[in-house]
């Protein structure tokens, strides 16, 4: 444990590939760190193509094409069908969801990682890229918890900072309601949450270049497999 208040783990990829796992039975959160590797043709849908080519950075048009390329992949595996046939909807709040799907999904970018998730049960990734987070002072001051807080007054440093960033937005995005305005009435201290009567996990893992946390709607623990997935 890096943290025990806050209770951070240390980041311990198991397995290098996700599809030797099953989204319907365990939890499974995949880390990719891309590179400058480009494919000749990317698992896109046409709107995603379209979408692809509206960046005005090659770096982003990239970036774009790599995480859907492989939530598309991986979307086609464990469902056992073309990624054309899948219709990924979207929520008002901005959550992908594929309708009559046995399990769920998340993702989350940060500069040159992307963190996916895989589960049985609503579930929420947020990964962030460690940098200096004093210019993020007045964002805690003004939506953490005041357990949060006094947390941060104890141990003020950019991993305890974003420790708690991104298990509000693991949570919040689990639940589907998104980033909002009662960011500080939600205390994130704790490793079980309740929100609009539902229980919410919350795991979190860190690096020395990034910090990853992973929520769930389940009142038990599940397994979960970890994934350092690597862009050939």
């Amino acid at each position: 444990m890096l943290s025990t208040e806050l209770k951070i783990q240390t980041f311990n990829a198991t397995a290098i590939d996700p599809l030797l796992f099953n989204p319907t039975l365990e939890n499974i959160l995949v880390i990719v760190k891309l590179n400058s590797t480009k494919l000749e043709s990317y698992n896109l849908s046409t709107n995603e193509n379209l979408q692809a080519t509206k960046y005005h950075q090659q770096k982003d048009s990239f970036a774009y094409s790599w995480r859907h390329h492989l939530l598309n992949t991986w979307l086609g595996h464990y469902c056992n069908k073309p990624f054309e046939l899948l219709k990924i909807k979207t929520t008002k709040t901005g959550k992908s969801y594929l309708e009559t799907l046995p399990f769920h999904f998340n993702i989350s970018k940060s500069t040159s990682f992307v963190a996916f998730a895989f589960g049985p049960h609503p579930v929420g990734v947020d990964i962030e890229t460690l940098q200096d987070s004093k210019p993020f002072t007045p964002i805690a001051d003004q939506h953490f918890h005041e357990k949060e807080q006094a947390i941060l007054a104890e141990e003020p440093s950019s991993r305890s900072f974003f420790a708690i960033w991104t298990k509000k937005e693991a949570l919040l995005k689990a639940n589907g309601s998104g980033i909002n305005d009662n960011l500080k009435n939600l205390d994130t201290t704790s490793e079980s949450h309740q929100i609009d009567s539902k229980i919410y996990l919350l795991e979190t893992f860190t690096n020395d270049e990034f910090i990853v946390s992973l929520a769930y709607q389940s009142n038990n623990s599940l397994p979960l497999k970890i994934c350092n997935y690597n862009i050939p």
